[in-house]
């Protein structure tokens, strides 16, 4: 029995076969399949697939393929794969002689990558055959460049192009007896990808306090028009290591003050996937990236005083808060804003049904500090509670933009100042 191999290669298919004079012939199908776009997937992006033949003097297509050809009839085979969109490829369809005559060759190749970037290898599938199973004993390859040029002709094809433009390549192949027709496949070269720009600016710029918030304003641009793929930041404090962020601080109350360096690269998203994706500055090394280096200065937190010490029911007391310095508690922060609650309700001496009452401190531009008087009741409504003998706190609070620091001043209720003026009247009585 005569073997036929039959080779489908791609969404191109293609076979070779080898006859005898034997009556039948038994068929060996090699078939590859792939979509360009999935070619690196284990199943090159093909999800089904679809045989069928016919006699080629019968109108009706059968499917499957055969696996026993007659001797001296034609035969026709078509394959079909669909990938994972859904798309079908135009069907293939290869003939099959089994008759005793000589026909030409058929030249057939594919070649990857397509596009392919000036420079690279191209990689070729040389899928040649002849319809009556005769070896190939010949090939020759040539190309015509963007310009319309021919190449001289080659026994092997171009290995890659250092142009941009489209080139058209020619392969011509020859049994030795008969020459088959060119075929011809279409390669575009494309530009290698370049690398974007990018840098930034922040508001503030330097000299700002640890809790003042900063927005950043981000200039990308990439010579090829690519979009930005992603950003990656690095910070580092005092010239100490660098921490990578994924975005930069709002604000650097988490960093306390010192002199900041702060880097940004950024990468692209190329426009075909043969291009490798571009770092803006390739090391990833923050050293080289964009870099800006500021100032931050420490924050503030607030302090208070209650006089007189101690206080009495029925008699007012002067409230004062200041924000300072966390490192040094006698340098003064101008902030927006104080005020003064009273009292803390959270320590439990805050009497059923109480209100806390928050009032605005005035600022004291001499002393720099804030200051506010709140008359103490005279009434107790709860043993052991607010406003009975005993020690409280009030809450005062800075706010600066959007930061609000707070502490709590404790003071003493000792007594009410109607007790102490009955004292000094009986006396002098």
């Amino acid at each position: 029995m005569n073997k036929l191999r039959i080779i489908f290669l791609a969404l191109i298919m293609t076979f070779l076969c080898t006859s005898t004079a034997l009556a039948a012939w038994s068929i060996t199908f090699n078939k590859t399949a792939y979509d360009l776009d999935h070619f690196s997937q284990p199943n090159k992006g093909i999800i089904q697939e679809k045989w069928s033949w016919r006699e080629a003097t019968s109108p009706t297509w059968i499917n499957g393929y055969p696996s026993i050809l007659e001797d001296n009839k034609d035969y026709l085979i078509k394959y079909e794969v669909q990938d994972k969109e859904g798309a079908w490829s135009l069907p293939d369809i290869k003939l099959i002689s089994t008759r005793n005559i000589n026909l030409p060759p058929v030249a057939l190749f594919t070649v990857t990558p397509n596009p392919v970037v000036a420079g690279k290898a191209l990689t070729y599938n040389d899928a040649s055959y002849s319809p009556t199973g005769k070896p190939i004993t010949s090939r020759s390859w040539r190309y015509q460049n963007p310009a319309g040029t021919w190449s001289a002709v080659s026994s092997t094809p171009p290995a890659s192009f250092s142009t941009v433009g489209k080139y058209k390549i020619e392969l011509i192949v020859s049994d030795g007896i008969m020459s088959s027709e060119p075929y011809y496949q279409d390669v575009e070269v494309i530009p290698d990808n370049n690398p974007p720009t990018v840098s930034f600016t922040m508001t503030p710029a330097t000299n700002f306090y640890d809790f003042e918030p900063v927005t950043y304003n981000v200039s990308y641009s990439d010579p090829d028009g690519d979009p930005c793929g992603g950003y990656q930041w690095a910070l580092r404090k005092n010239g100490g290591s660098w921490i990578y962020l994924s975005n930069p601080p709002s604000n650097y109350e988490a960093y306390g003050a010192g002199t900041f360096t702060l880097a940004l690269r950024a990468i692209d998203i190329p426009k075909y996937p043969q291009q490798s994706a571009k770092w803006s500055h390739p090391s990833a090394d923050p050293n080289t990236w964009f870099k800006r280096t500021f100032t931050v200065l420490e924050g503030f937190v607030m302090r208070g005083d209650i006089i007189p010490a101690p206080a009495e029911r029925g008699r007012k007391i002067r409230i004062f808060a200041r924000a300072v310095r966390p490192s040094d508690l006698s340098t003064r922060v101008d902030i927006d804003s104080a005020t003064a609650t009273i009292i803390d309700t959270s320590t439990g001496k805050a009497p059923a049904g109480f209100v806390p009452t928050t009032i605005n401190l005035k600022y004291d531009a001499a002393r720099k500090d804030w200051y506010g008087d709140y008359l103490i009741p005279s009434h107790i409504t709860q043993k052991g509670k607010w406003p009975d003998n005993g020690t409280y706190e009030v809450i005062v609070t800075g706010r600066k933009a959007v930061t609000v620091k707070s502490c709590n001043v404790p003071f003493t209720i000792k007594g009410n100042i109607l007790d102490r003026l009955i004292n000094v009247t009986k006396k002098m009585q």
